[in-house]
């Protein structure tokens, strides 16, 4: 299992945890599927798996395809909450063409599913939908959260292309509105590469290395502290960035804090000195943090963080 992905805050101790499901341990075009984890008590305990979307093999009656990479957004005033997923066929992320016509099996695009009852359902659960949908144009997800702003997610429209060398990006609103990309490093610099919008993500500036996040190709996140933050407050411009803490290897977890929209950031706090894969972390109910990362062996890890342990001192 690998691919974390988290999201809290949902209201009642909510949080949904989710993963691929790779049954022969493989990355696309394997026939994974996208399985989630839903905790009613902030991660104290978890349901049992579920599917988002589920994955076919290969048969002499079947074609094989495969979910993976699962992300989520929450979109606060309509309680929706979009899983966005690979959706892969005969190719994978190394070997797929360019295009959004998924009768051609090797174009790799994405899919999106829905829920609108806090995650116990899907629209690409099985048992609501026996074969999955054909997949929108596969968007770039990260730029698109103008459009979710705009109309609840309706619809959804394509920003202008960031830049080379950057992978498995993520994107965080600052206090003025600004949108900053935050991408895994695919040049050689070992560092994280970012990027900012003043247009809602329809376009971005020239992409920069920041030399603050050393980072060894691997995929972290970034993210609001305070999401729910009074405006003009200095706990708006408070942000949490969690990776590997290593130019050369995937070890060295570490989060770190920025009191200034990410200009500058604190040391960090390791929460794992051995191997750490992917990490994600977002703020739960509880005033805590709430941390899912790959640990060893595609171990998933859940951890509850509090401010004090961090050192946020802003």
């Amino acid at each position: 299992m690998r691919q974390a992905s988290f999201v809290g805050a949902l209201s009642n101790n909510i949080i949904l945890a989710s993963y691929d499901d790779r049954p022969d341990g493989g990355d696309s075009p394997s026939p994974n599927s996208i399985l989630q984890r839903r905790s009613t008590d902030n991660g104290a305990t978890w349901d049992e798996p579920t599917f988002i979307a589920q994955g076919q093999i290969k048969s002499p009656t079947a074609l094989q395809y495969g979910f993976s990479d699962p992300s989520y957004i929450h979109d606060r005033e309509t309680g929706k909450v979009f899983n966005f997923h690979v959706f892969s066929k005969d190719q994978g992320f190394l070997g797929g063409v360019l295009g959004n016509d998924d009768t051609n099996r090797n174009v790799i695009s994405s899919e999106v599913s829905v829920s609108t009852d806090k995650g116990l359902t899907w629209s690409t659960d099985p048992s609501n939908q026996p074969n999955p949908p054909p997949p929108p144009p596969p968007p770039l997800l990260l730029p698109l959260a103008r459009s979710l702003l705009d109309n609840g997610g309706d619809t959804w429209q394509m920003g202008k292309p960031i830049g080379k060398g950057m992978d498995e990006n993520k994107v965080v609103e600052l206090s003025n509105g600004t949108l900053m990309v935050n991408s895994r490093p695919g040049d050689g610099s070992q560092h994280r590469i970012i990027a900012l919008s003043y247009d809602g993500g329809e376009t971005y500036g020239t992409p920069r290395i920041e030399a603050q996040l050393p980072d060894p190709t691997n995929n972290g996140a970034i993210t609001r502290a305070y999401p729910d933050a009074t405006q003009g407050s200095a706990e708006t411009k408070v942000l949490l960035f969690t990776n590997a803490n290593s130019k050369s290897a995937r070890v060295n977890g570490t989060i770190r804090y920025s009191c200034d929209d990410g200009n500058t950031w604190s040391p960090g706090k390791v929460f794992r000195a051995a191997t750490t894969s992917y990490s994600t972390v977002t703020a739960i109910d509880d005033g805590k943090f709430g941390l899912f990362f790959e640990a060893a062996n595609n171990h998933l890890q859940f951890v509850a963080l509090i401010k004090e342990w961090m050192g946020i001192s802003c």
